[in-house]
């Protein structure tokens, strides 16, 4: 069998083009990666969730000797990659049925993965410096990775085993929100210090950071416009683009030579014997 790292490859343009990344990591703008064997989806079908996706991710970039892994990139890469490992591993076509939310009849749409649109990050300076609405305090904001989400969780976990009172489902999107601030005026503080802070922003500078983060949504739009198949409906509807199982599941037809029958159990089962031939056979 031919080398794994010989097969062919794309490099994919990521959407935040590296910039969020520490030097250390050397994450380049742009990523090479092959198509997916079956070895490769072992996380996929068996760890599952965002573990799995970083298996495969991890199995299939085509650079032996980088320095970074799956869970160093940001969601929106993370996207993008998964997007492509698709197209070039089982085709670009992605079949989908969705239902119509006005008439709930099936559309049939069929994604082109080679025509997905993106969002490219575009920026000078990063972390991105914000001056705050109302407090007029300057901040550094950042995306989020999976690890910086993982802190968060074990810190929600550490505080609810020492406080009783303390509600990691409350606390969840504040600790998120106050994680992706990098300094604070110009300092570096804990997360802890960091979640006190953000709690006591007037609400016109949450509300702000809540805005840079919608518009900075980077990555591949999933989001897409499309006509109900009903000919009495003709509605149009949003649909979304999910990268679950049926994902990595092509669609396939079973050869002409290969089919099944449909058949009732009363057809199929042999008419029923007399009893007395039966016992003419067991005397």
């Amino acid at each position: 069998m031919a080398d794994k790292y010989a097969l062919h490859t794309e490099r994919v343009p990521l959407p935040s083009k590296g910039i969020p990344y520490s030097k250390e990591l050397q994450i380049p703008p742009e990523i090479a990666i092959r198509p997916f064997l079956t070895e490769d989806q072992k996380g996929i079908n068996s760890v599952g969730g965002h573990y799995g996706v970083d298996m495969l991710i991890n199995n299939c970039i085509n650079e032996p000797d980088r320095k970074y892994k799956a869970e160093d990139l940001l969601t929106s890469d993370k996207a993008l990659l998964l997007i492509r490992l698709r197209a070039i591993t089982l085709g670009k076509d992605f079949p989908v049925d969705y239902t119509c939310p006005t008439c709930s009849q099936t559309t049939h749409y069929v994604w082109d993965l080679d025509k997905i649109e993106i969002n490219f990050l575009d920026l000078e300076e990063y972390p991105i410096t914000l001056e705050l609405p109302e407090s007029k305090d300057i901040i550094k904001w950042r995306f989020l990775t999976d690890k910086h989400l993982e802190e968060v969780e074990d810190l929600l976990d550490s505080r609810a085993t020492r406080f009783e009172e303390f509600n990691k489902q409350d606390e969840r999107r504040m600790f998120r929100k106050a994680q992706s601030i990098v300094e604070i005026n110009g300092e570096v503080e804990d997360l802890i210090t960091k979640w006190e802070y953000y709690g006591r922003l007037p609400a016109q500078d949450s509300a702000y950071i809540d805005f840079i983060e919608r518009e900075l949504d980077i990555g591949p739009i999933i989001l897409r416009s499309i006509r109900c198949s009903n000919a009495s409906c003709k509605r149009e509807f949003t649909v979304v683009l999910r990268t679950g199982m049926e994902f990595f599941r092509p669609k396939f037809e079973l050869p002409k030579s290969i089919r099944t029958k449909k058949t009732s159990l009363e057809e199929y089962t042999s008419p029923t014997i007399p009893s007395s031939v039966l016992r003419q056979h067991t005397d």
